[in-house]
């Protein structure tokens, strides 16, 4: 083990939402609009329609229910078409298509294939949701500009690099994929410094 895989050990990478419903609706969410946005109004809507729990000694507020949400008329900051997108989600959840057992149990490609099928969810989304939460540790998607970015400047990729050369690069990656993707889009450019030192 050597290069990103071993600084993903390092770092602890492998965190996600405690639902593949929470992470879709967090994809909804977050479409057009900026993190800080959304993720005000994903604490906002827990506040209002969550179940709080004791965590610890300090009271939190989990991520409403497909059943709450499937019942909500309005949400304070979510458009119409939003709001309709989050009920199929709920409905998806509920008839079990949108969990973790389900999205488990098929190839991550019929999986991936399946949420791009859910109304608002494309290969980002799909990607997003079959990782940070159905936890799929073996996963890369060639759908994420920021991993491509630095893919391409730790490997020295030219501009006319193509889907199939990424995904080469990305099979050393392998049983985690996933994470080592993840931890891409998530370090800061200090770290990716770091990276260039380490044996690929």
């Amino acid at each position: 083990m050597g290069g990103v895989t071993e600084l993903l050990y390092v770092s602890g990478v492998g965190q996600g939402f405690w639902t593949p419903w929470e992470a879709a609706c967090w994809a909804m969410l977050s479409q057009r609009t900026s993190m800080r946005t959304a993720s005000a109004l994903k604490r906002r809507i827990s506040r209002e329609l969550g179940t709080p729990v004791v965590v610890d000694g300090e009271e939190l507020t989990t991520f409403p229910s497909p059943e709450v949400l499937l019942k909500a008329e309005a949400l304070l900051g979510v458009n119409g078409l939003k709001l309709a997108r989050v009920h199929t989600l709920a409905a998806a959840a509920l008839g079990g298509t949108l969990t973790t057992e389900a999205l488990r149990a098929v190839p991550a490609e019929d999986a991936l294939a399946t949420l791009r099928e859910l109304p608002g969810v494309g290969p980002f989304s799909a990607a997003l949701i079959l990782v940070r939460d159905a936890g799929a540790p073996d996963v890369f998607a060639a759908s994420e500009p920021r991993p491509l970015t630095a893919i391409r400047e730790f490997y020295h990729l030219s501009d006319t690099a193509t889907d199939d050369d990424f995904r080469a690069i990305a099979e050393k990656w392998r049983p985690l994929r996933s994470w080592v993707s993840f931890w891409l889009r998530s370090a800061s450019p200090d770290t990716l410094a770091t990276l260039r030192h380490c044996p690929q």
